[in-house]
């Protein structure tokens, strides 16, 4: 789940960073942005806060979030809003990928052209558990005149989370008896793929092809198709 931070004012000596931070030009009415806590976090998106501490002279600040995962060489930019006095301001920022450690910073930038950039605080993105879903799925007969049954099996899946395992594609007799089967590897958010089967000496049977994806949480989605030879 989030792991937010307590709100962290950027600390500067006289002109530091931001020009009017703290110190004998700027103390606590001095021109400045807070580091707020990340809220409403999820596997994929998350909601950060931030507050204007001080405008100095300005008549108004630009404030914006700076963010990325953790090691990350370089810093995604997400604008806010335009305040004219100083309070709380916050931002969504989405396509985060699931089980992640994030890192982000509030700033702003003054109608001086002053600048400031708060402290770094953090929050990990939960680890999901959406089930996949078979998105599309056929299965059909050659219709080759012998007494074999040919099966194509066509199907395609997606997961949210992006943590796609498996797909396996089984055909079982009237019974319930798996008389073949075949699997495949995936990974992602999507994929597609085909299985083929060949049944001997079944003329006039009816047997269900099965497709079952499941992700490496062990969710799974499953479709039944039913093929007569």
């Amino acid at each position: 789940m989030a792991a937010g931070s307590d709100p962290v004012r950027a600390a500067s000596d006289g002109y530091g960073e931001g020009g009017y931070g703290e110190g004998p030009y700027g103390g606590d009415g001095g021109f400045g942005v807070a580091t707020g806590d990340a809220t409403s976090v999820d596997a994929t998106s998350a909601t950060l806060g931030g507050e204007l501490v001080g405008l100095d002279r300005a008549d108004s600040a630009e404030c914006y979030f700076e963010w990325r995962s953790v090691g990350a060489a370089s810093w995604n930019t997400r604008a806010t809003q335009t305040l004219s006095a100083t309070g709380s301001f916050s931002a969504d920022v989405g396509d985060l990928s699931s089980g992640t450690d994030y890192e982000y910073r509030a700033a702003v930038t003054a109608s001086d052209d002053d600048t400031d950039t708060g402290g770094t605080a953090s929050f990990t993105t939960d680890s999901g558990n959406s089930a996949p879903t078979v998105d599309s799925y056929s299965a059909s007969e050659a219709g080759s005149p012998n007494p074999h049954l040919e099966i194509t099996a066509d199907w395609s899946v997606s997961d949210a989370d992006g943590d796609l395992g498996t797909v396996a594609v089984v055909v079982s007799d009237s019974s319930g008896t798996v008389v073949d089967s075949a699997s495949t590897a995936v990974s992602g958010g999507s994929a597609s793929g085909s299985a083929e089967f060949e049944i001997k000496h079944v003329a006039g049977q009816t047997f269900d092809v099965t497709v079952t994806v499941t992700d490496a949480a062990g969710n799974g989605d499953s479709r039944t198709r039913s093929v007569t030879e």
